[in-house]
This record gives C-alpha cells, structure tokens and sequence, in this order.
C-alpha cells in the first residue's frame, strides 16, 4: 500500500469515528451541509466575487475562488449548527433502547460516505492538475483513488467551472 492510499485510509476514518460519535443526525447534517455548500457556491459565486470586486480589487480569479470557499464554508455551517440544534432535541428522546445504538450506526455509514466525498474531492482536484510527479506516480498506483472516485463523481457537475479556476492560479 503505497502512502497516498494511507493518507486516504486516515481521511476516512477520521469521518467514520466522527460519523460514530456524531451520530445520525449531526452526520447527516453535515452531508446534507456539504452538498448544499456546493450547490449554492456553484450557483452564487461568481455574482458574490463580483461584489466582492467592489471591496478588494484583486485579481477576478482568485476573488472567484475566495467566493465560492466563502459560500460553501458559510452554507455548510449553518446547516451544519440547525442540525447540530436538531440532534440535541433528539438526544432528550434516546433514551428509548437501542436509539443510541442506531444513531451511531447510522452515524457511522455517513460518516463514511462524507469521508469519501471529501476525499474524492481532494483525488479529483489532484487527478486534474497535479501540482508535482509524485502526485501523478501515487495516483496512478494508488488502489482506493478509482474507488472513491467514482463515488465522488456525482458531485463533479457543480465543480467544473471553480476548477478552471483553480487550474488557472495554480
């Protein structure tokens, strides 16, 4: 197993214990935080960086990119904090048997579905522009990389024009 494929493995199980001790609900917040994240930045970015513009006149690019970050931090947050509201409702209602073992369990699944839309995200971003060769080398030998990939795939149609972005800063 080749280094990146470990780094992938820590990224993933650092979601899938938080997944756990997070629960269901606060798990499916924060999934449901990211994909409206990427939505809305995908949607807004280029109309906020244009305001953006307004305040700091710097280069329209990096503003793009700075707006969709922005968006996509701040909509994934406050999703993230009503259903972190929503589970301490919840958690006044667990002490029915086997609630609390279900809202882990579950937890648990999406943590590891949310590990690996940000994992793929991360493969994704590297797999189109490779900053150096080892990237490259470890992608091409990596085993989990087409996995994870094909997972993250669904989210690909909100990213296309931020990456070119990207692409043209790097």
């Amino acid at each position: 197993m080749i280094i990146f494929d470990v780094i992938l493995l820590i990224i993933l199980t650092i979601f899938i214990v938080w997944g756990f001790f997070s629960g269901f609900i606060e798990a499916f917040g924060s999934l449901i935080g990211i994909v409206l994240g990427v939505i809305s930045a995908g949607k807004y970015y280029i109309v906020f960086s244009e305001w953006l513009n307004i305040f700091f006149p710097i280069s329209d690019k990096i503003l793009k990119v700075i707006s969709f970050l922005i968006i996509f931090i701040s909509v994934t947050k406050l999703v993230g904090l009503l259903f972190f509201v929503i589970d301490k409702i919840f958690k006044l209602i667990s002490v029915i048997p086997f609630l609390k073992t279900i809202n882990r369990f579950l937890g648990t699944i999406l943590g590891l579905i949310e590990g690996i839309f940000i994992a793929g995200g991360f493969v994704y971003i590297i797999s189109k522009y490779p900053l150096n060769p080892w990237f490259e080398n470890s992608l091409l030998n990596s085993k989990l990389s087409p996995i994870i990939l094909n997972f993250f795939h669904p989210l690909v149609a909100f990213l296309p024009k931020v990456l070119q972005e990207i692409k043209s800063l790097i």
